[in-house]
């Protein structure tokens, strides 16, 4: 995971990094991110090129999530570029030949210009706490087994657009990971999720950007997330019960409502039948 809030030439830190790399972390640990081991997991923290490249080559994997977080624009040249310490390199410079499997996912601007431009207002999410739940590590393993050679990178958004941060973390992070949270609390039947359904789930929470798989090589087909029946906490019980509540008492003020007509009715239709009785009685 890469951190760059400062990212060279920046004249404005990102405060939302320090989140979506905690929120990050707390995802890729939990039983729905596949139960990755916190020393599996490298943060670095606004990070010179010489130490990614370092990181990057430090060994062999099997499978690599790259995750970045920062300052980002599209060159001249058309090319990805994200924002270091010490300079900007391409978002295929993450690419190692010591893994053969790779997911890169990028949350940067994608502008057309190097520069940047505040939010047009603060866009709040609720907290993504760590996830919890059954054992899911020997699934990922299983998956990444069983998996074919090849690399897919993910950007928050297309090309000429920004990708929007606020003071609790980037917009498209936020929406990831709380899509995943969402589909697995409302499904829960154990199976995998792509990132390309985590992508088009994400794009219906968030506005303004539209996250794109940009590059896919060869045949990665490990799963990003994993679906998991979490208990209901006990805001989300009282909740709903205060919804069945307004809802039986809705159906109870709507029953009365069809008695009082009813009776209306009834009294009417007397009204109207004792009336031509009366009448057919004074004719004779």
């Amino acid at each position: 995971m890469i951190g760059s809030p400062n990212g060279k030439g920046a004249d404005k830190k990102l405060y939302g990094v320090e989140y979506d790399l905690r929120n990050f972390r707390n995802f890729l640990t939990s039983s729905c991110g596949g139960e990755w081991h916190n020393n599996e997991i490298v943060e670095l923290d606004n990070p010179s090129s010489d130490e990614v490249f370092r990181h990057l080559e430090f060994h062999d994997s099997d499978y690599r999530i790259v995750y970045f977080s920062g300052h980002g624009y599209t060159s001249v040249n058309y090319d990805r570029m994200i924002r270091l310490k010490d300079r900007d390199i391409k978002d295929t410079d993450l690419i190692s030949n010591r893994c053969n499997r790779t997911l890169i996912i990028i949350d940067a601007c994608r502008n057309f210009v190097p520069t940047l431009e505040g939010l047009p207002g603060e866009i709040l999410f609720p907290s993504v706490d760590a996830f919890d739940g059954p054992i899911y590590r020997e699934k990922l393993e299983l998956a990444i087994g069983q998996s074919k050679e090849g690399c897919k990178i993910i950007h928050a958004s297309k090309m000429g657009e920004y990708s929007f941060d606020t003071s609790i973390g980037a917009v498209f992070t936020s929406g990831l990971l709380n899509s995943m949270r969402a589909l697995c609390n409302k499904f829960g039947d154990d199976s995998a999720v792509t990132i390309e359904e985590a992508l088009i789930l994400t794009r219906h929470r968030i506005d303004n950007q539209r996250p794109e798989l940009v590059e896919c090589s060869g045949n990665l087909s490990i799963p990003f997330a994993f679906k998991v029946n979490y208990p209901i906490d006990d805001y989300e019980i009282a909740l709903k019960q205060r919804v069945n509540i307004k809802r039986r008492r809705s159906t109870s003020i709507q029953k009365k409502k069809l008695s009082i007509e009813a009776k209306l009715l009834l009294a009417t239709v007397l009204l109207i039948t004792f009336s031509n009785w009366k009448d057919e009685n004074d004719s004779k």
